[in-house]
C-alpha cells in the first residue's frame, strides 16, 4: 500500500472589488486511488496584500491557476489605491 499525496490550487476567483480568493486541493491517493480531499481558503486583498505578498503566498505552490499572474494583471496602481481608498473609508465608519 503506497500512500502519496498531492497539494495544488485549483481554483482563483476575481470579485468585483479585486479581491482574489484562492482555493488550494490536498488529495491523498492510496495506490494512485484517491481516498480524501480537502480544501483551503484563502483571500488575496489588493488594498492589504502586495504583489510580493502574493508570490510568497502562492508561487511555490504547484497550481493549475498562475495566481500571481492573475494579481499583476488586475491590480494595477489604480485598482490598489480605489480598494485602500475603500478600507480605510470602512474602517473610518466602524469607529
Amino acid at each position: 500500500m503506497t500512500i502519496t499525496s498531492e497539494t495544488y490550487i485549483d481554483k482563483a476567483e476575481i470579485l468585483a472589488d479585486g479581491q482574489i480568493q484562492v482555493r488550494e486541493a490536498k488529495v491523498i491517493y492510496e495506490d494512485g486511488k484517491e481516498i480524501s480531499r480537502s480544501y483551503h481558503r484563502m483571500v488575496l486583498d489588493p488594498g492589504r496584500d502586495t504583489l510580493t505578498d502574493v508570490q510568497a503566498k502562492c508561487a511555490d505552490k504547484e497550481s493549475k491557476v498562475n495566481v500571481c499572474a492573475v494579481a499583476e494583471a488586475l491590480w494595477t496602481e489604480e485598482k490598489v489605491a480605489e480598494r485602500q481608498a475603500t478600507l480605510e473609508t470602512q474602517t473610518r465608519e466602524t469607529r
